[in-house]
């Protein structure tokens, strides 16, 4: 467990969306279908992509690049600190937190794939919608997580499936992302016998990562509210994925050309 209270869980979601169907699948209404099936559409695995992060962290903020192209391990470049000497203590915490929890291919963690798996995917994980109120930003779902973990889930996985639950909503026409995924606490919860959140709220919003192009997390917005201890902890990071560009990647081993 890291600094706040559940770990960054930026795209938790990602893990989730692979696990074994535990219930039969549905028809989604209309308009969910249209999304995700446009989704699946546009997808291209094999394409590799350069991108800026901005991560903001209560008070602290900084930007990095990524590029594929770059030899491995300096896939990641700081933009704002110019230099990784300027970071803060907060900041050079928030910069390791980039480069090990996106791993060696950032690009393909955030881009909307569909499960190659029978009775696994996103379609599988909504097997449970019902209409919400509508908002001005589009059309809203409830659902809750499937009881069944995917291989590998840890205990954080774990405890989202007993507490959390989950909106879907398709955006409005003129909104800049596509689709959000939102998971919540309805009610305060214990985990590990020494915290209890009071507030655990995770959206994230998936857009194009050019015209007519595949989508892609574009926007995470992580925030936690509760007690570590007797300390209390208000945990806020926000993640925005911005100005996306194709690149060709010559090779995935550790020979790739520098580019500065």
């Amino acid at each position: 467990m890291r600094d706040s209270i559940l770990g960054q869980l930026a795209y938790t979601l990602a893990a989730l969306l692979v696990a074994t169907g535990a219930r039969a699948q549905v028809p989604l209404p209309d308009p969910v279908e249209g999304v995700i099936a446009e989704a699946e559409a546009r997808s291209d695995p094999g394409q590799r992509w350069a991108f800026t992060r901005t991560y903001t962290r209560g008070d602290e903020r900084i930007v990095a690049r990524y590029d594929p192209r770059r030899p491995a391990e300096q896939e990641w470049r700081l933009i704002t600190p110019e230099s990784e000497d300027a970071l803060t203590k907060d900041q050079r915490g928030m910069f390791k937190d980039i480069q090990v929890d996106s791993g060696p291919m950032a690009d393909r963690t955030l881009m909307f794939t569909p499960s190659a798996e029978p009775g696994q995917g996103l379609r599988h994980l909504l097997g449970d919608l019902t209409p919400v109120e509508d908002d001005p930003t589009g059309k809203r779902y409830a659902f809750h997580l499937p009881e069944e973990l995917p291989a590998g889930a840890d205990e954080e996985h774990g405890w989202l499936t007993k507490h959390v639950d989950g909106e879907f909503a398709v955006a409005a026409a003129d909104e800049p992302w596509v689709f959000s995924i939102c998971l919540f606490a309805p009610e305060p919860f214990g985990v590990a016998g020494a915290v209890r959140l009071t507030t655990f709220e995770d959206t994230t919003q998936y857009g194009e990562v050019e015209p007519g192009g595949p989508l892609a997390a574009l926007r995470n917005d992580n925030h936690q509210i509760g007690r570590l201890f007797l300390v209390r902890v208000d945990d806020r990071r926000v993640t925005v994925n911005s100005d996306f560009e194709r690149v060709e990647v010559e090779s995935e081993e550790s020979d790739r050309p520098r580019v500065e």
